[in-house]
């Protein structure tokens, strides 16, 4: 209003001012030389500038490598938009991951750095958003807006069949020597895999995954690899190439 608050004084350049999320004033200066006796003569106050305190909107991101193989989604804002220095990060105490559904937002992991782990099971599509804090002089938080949206599905991948070696007068079959299931990391997003005879356009699903050789025979075998869901029912991958033995 029309109250002044010395806030600082410099002998040459400079003052730093403290100002708390949420915060917006105003400031002023005025100069001063002193007279034959010490004291203060004072310029007029100078023009006006008001600061203000905001937390600024950050950019939810999912990292290369989490999208479709991860156990968990891994998501952060650290890797694109306004918090990928150290310095913005500086500038926040924190920031929150929600899951929007409509327009209700659930808060689903807080993180004071970088990144917040989340579960999707499989068959589960879900939006995510996130915000960022600071706290104020309080220690009460002060928010951003909320971040771009970011929709994530749970889905099984098909694999690749291969024959290979089995017990006397078998073959037997695996998915995990080619394709998306040959790296451990990848093996270990689904729950097992069953092992099907194409005959037509029925697939007749097979007890484990060796088949018994007969001679003068020719059979087509085909895969498909599943995830439990929350409910621990079974999501299922297309099926895999064919594989005739």
């Amino acid at each position: 209003n029309d109250k002044y608050t010395l806030v600082g004084t410099s002998e040459r350049y400079s003052i730093d001012v403290t100002l708390y999320a949420g915060e917006t004033k105003t400031y002023v200066a005025r100069t001063y030389a002193l007279n034959k006796d010490g004291e203060k003569i004072y310029s007029e106050y100078s023009n006006e500038i008001t600061q203000s305190k905001t937390v600024k909107a950050p950019t939810l991101d999912v990292p290369a490598g989490s999208e479709d193989t991860a156990l968990y989604l891994d998501f952060s804002i650290a890797t694109e938009g306004h918090y990928t220095t150290e310095a913005a990060l500086s500038t926040i105490d924190g920031w929150e991951l929600y899951e929007k559904t409509n327009d209700k937002y659930t808060l689903v992991g807080t993180s004071e750095r970088y990144s917040i782990d989340v579960t999707l099971y499989a068959g589960e599509i879900k939006t995510y958003v996130a915000r960022a804090y600071a706290l104020n002089k309080d220690g009460e938080k002060i928010y951003s807006e909320y971040s771009n949206e970011i929709t994530q599905s749970k889905t099984v991948k098909a694999p690749t069949l291969t024959a290979g070696h089995g017990s006397i007068g078998f073959v037997g079959f695996t998915i995990y020597l080619e394709g998306h299931y040959m790296d451990e990391f990848s093996s270990q997003t689904i729950d097992g895999w069953e092992l099907y005879e194409k005959v037509g356009n029925n697939y007749n699903l097979l007890e484990g995954h060796e088949v018994e050789l007969i001679e003068g025979e020719t059979r087509t075998f085909v895969a498909r690899a599943y995830a439990l869901n929350k409910d621990g029912e079974k999501i299922y991958s297309d099926y895999s190439n064919e594989v005739t033995q």
